[in-house]
């Protein structure tokens, strides 16, 4: 008992005095699922997750999931070593369950949920591939803390007789009712359902599956608790974002898949601060899926949308809610694209491929979030390449010249081939694409703020792709209002909860989430670290003088 206390208290100091920097995206408890359907040889496929720990001395992982296979639940060990990859591998029939109907509704499925607990922080990848087509995709499955009650989700186009699917998941004995909402743009026909889910241990949980949705089809999702959801395309339509219609094209599809986050609520009354901002250049891009919140007595949320031809004011927008906005991007015109929320998060989904080209059959596709400015960080990253040559496709906040940016301890080098500043927000955003010189675990570390992306090189063999988001950081959002009391949220739809604080338009502090609660943080970060060493001193003391 006094050793355990000891290295708790330990793992603290050093975490206080060295400063590392963690971010959110890296957790201690999470849940996620493997989502695909009509496998016609499920031994060709290989399910992973992937384990990267946060901290020099890591605790074991605890890996939870009910076995189709046994009929009960299973619990396997992992013990991860910093500066290795740790690695779960399962059984496509153990874990993914067959024979549901494709009918666009909510149906019971066999808990796919797959628990996972760590007593220190770590990064969960998800990895599901064919290894007969190579179709496949990589997805980061953030912590529970980022679950949220409402989301708005839209996925690829499907190829023929391909599937949209969803898995819609309550937390661990947490009981949800949700309702979910089906649309597609420009055409007027909707459908709502409303369903309960069981959080107990292998309680069934939602599948949607769809057949024939096309690209444009909008899932609206509205839940009592937190909820969970894992969305995959089992075949995209490698030629469904073509903007030449004339193009030559082959026909092929993709494996893509990804976790969602959720959106939040504007009441017409308040503003953000700062502002939602959101960039991404063309080159890897196909589209961006623009998921607006909900809107309080109205049915639209206004947004700015800026590209290299219009780079300052921006073109406004009035998007409609509970439908995603799809923004197509047009190779031969655009380089660059940006939106800003004034009033509330607008989420961004990006449908990207390797050198993506709106003119051809696209080299393979993937699908990941992309975070708005505050949920930016920095300090280290950890991912992981498949293929020597693949890229990271890195966004730093206020690059100057001599900032460090090291890619496994090598400096990495900026110049106008592999860096280009971004024209809007007064050129705030510096994209640099790194070519990965090996395959396997990577470490990057950048001092200013950053987020950044693993993107595939292109497969001219196969037409597939992999890519995915490799961490990012909690909202900093806040709201006011433009008297003196004001009432502060947290706008991103995770486990909402309201303080009553006295602000003005430009607020002190920083407001985070953490579960169900805010705390609004104005002490420096040297007087925390005091503090915090003085606690973990007096425990030390405790420990050894009064048991």
């Amino acid at each position: 008992m006094k050793i355990s206390s000891i290295t708790s208290i330990i793992f603290i100091l050093s975490l206080t005095i060295l400063g590392y920097g963690i971010p959110d995206s890296d957790g201690t408890k999470f849940i996620t699922s493997f989502l695909y359907k009509d496998a016609t040889n499920s031994s060709n496929f290989s399910l992973y997750l992937y384990f990267l720990t946060s901290v020099q001395n890591p605790g074991p992982v605890v890996v939870r999931y009910y076995s189709l296979v046994n009929k009960k639940m299973m619990l396997n060990s992992v013990a991860p070593e910093y500066g290795r990859v740790a690695r779960l591998s399962f059984d496509y029939n153990d874990v993914i369950s067959e024979g549901h109907f494709s009918t666009g509704m909510p149906l019971d499925v066999t808990d796919p949920r797959i628990f996972i607990d760590s007593t220190t922080p770590v990064k969960v990848i998800g990895h599901l591939f064919n290894r007969m087509n190579n179709q496949g995709d990589m997805y980061i499955v953030p912590p529970v803390t980022f679950a949220g009650t409402t989301y708005l989700v839209k996925l690829p186009k499907t190829g023929l007789m391909k599937l949209q699917l969803l898995h819609i998941m309550a937390l661990e004995n947490q009981n949800v009712n949700v309702e979910m909402i089906s649309s597609t743009q420009g055409i007027n026909l909707t459908s709502t359902q409303n369903f309960t889910i069981n959080g107990n241990l292998g309680s069934p949980q939602k599948i949607v599956s769809s057949i024939l949705s096309g690209s444009k089809k909008s899932y609206y999702f509205k839940a009592s608790g937190p909820i969970i959801i894992t969305a995959a395309v089992n075949g995209a339509d490698l030629n469904g974002y073509l903007v030449n219609s004339n193009a030559t094209v082959n026909s092929a599809i993709d494996y893509t898949a990804f976790v969602p986050q959720p959106i939040g609520v504007w009441d017409m009354k308040t503003m953000l601060t700062p502002k939602d901002k959101r960039v991404t250049v063309a080159e890897n891009t196909v589209a961006l899926d623009v998921s607006p919140s909900d809107v309080m007595g109205y049915n639209k949320l206004p947004i700015l949308t800026f590209n290299n031809l219009n780079i300052t004011n921006g073109v406004s927008a009035v998007i409609p809610i509970q439908q995603v906005t799809e923004y197509t991007i047009d190779h031969s015109q655009v380089t660059e694209f940006a939106t800003q929320s004034s009033h509330a998060v607008a989420v961004w989904t990006r449908i990207g491929s390797p050198s993506a080209n709106s003119n051809a059959t696209l080299n393979g596709m993937y699908i990941h979030y992309i975070p708005e400015s505050t949920q930016f960080y920095s300090g280290e990253t950890q991912f992981i390449t498949l293929y020597v040559g693949d890229y990271y496709e890195v966004y730093v906040e206020n690059y100057t010249v001599g900032a460090s940016l090291t890619l496994n301890g090598q400096n990495v080098l900026i110049n106008d081939q592999t860096s280009r500043n971004l024209g809007f927000f007064n050129k705030t955003y510096t994209v640099v694409k790194i070519t990965v010189p090996i395959a396997g675990l990577n470490v990057f570390n950048c001092s200013l703020n950053y987020v950044g992306y693993v993107i595939s090189k292109t497969n001219g063999n196969t037409n597939t792709a992999y890519g995915y988001l490799t961490g990012f950081n909690k909202s900093k959002l806040q709201t006011y209002w433009a008297s003196s009391e004001t009432t502060t949220t947290a706008v991103t739809g995770s486990f909402t909860s309201t303080t009553t604080t006295t602000t003005t338009p430009a607020l002190s502090g920083t407001t985070t989430t953490e579960g169900n609660k805010i705390y609004t943080t104005t002490k420096s970060s040297s007087r925390m670290n005091l503090n915090l060493i003085s606690i973990c001193l007096l425990l030390i003391s405790k420990i050894f003088f009064f048991q």
